[in-house]
């Protein structure tokens, strides 16, 4: 597996792969604005696009707002979501920035944000985020 960054400027996925990455969840029009204009990671498993995140940056933070996996891939849901959490957090350094937040409804396993040094911000409700904060 490797991935790629894409910025704004880049193509966006095919809707076959919105539908593939994302499937059970209802794709609203400000996710696929997301998807489409927005900075981007993939996560790919040979020439197939297995992962996405979408974000956002600032000085001080980068903001993930989409997490779409192939839960069908060979390379498995695991492994595509630690590559996802490495590049974002390569990312976060190399711009500067000092947190990472990725949005609950972006589908990782607690266990695995955890493990990686993650913790819950806010009170547990919907606007309740993972971070990572780096010295």
């Amino acid at each position: 597996m490797h991935y790629r960054v894409l910025g704004p400027d880049s193509a966006g996925l095919t809707a076959a792969d919105v539908r593939r990455l994302f499937r059970g969840r209802r794709v609203t029009a400000a996710m696929r604005n997301r998807l489409a204009h927005g900075s981007r990671i993939l996560v790919m498993c040979g020439p197939r696009i297995v992962g996405i995140a979408a974000y956002d940056r600032t000085d001080t933070e980068v903001r993930v707002y989409e997490i779409g996996m192939d839960t069908e891939s060979a390379c498995g849901t695991d492994e595509i979501a630690n590559r996802l959490l490495e590049a974002l957090e390569l990312a976060c350094l190399a711009c500067g920035a000092r947190r990472l937040l990725v949005w609950p409804q972006a589908v990782l396993s607690p266990v695995l944000t955890t493990r990686r040094g993650y913790a819950a911000t806010g009170d547990g409700g919907a606007s309740t985020w993972v971070q990572k904060t780096f010295a």
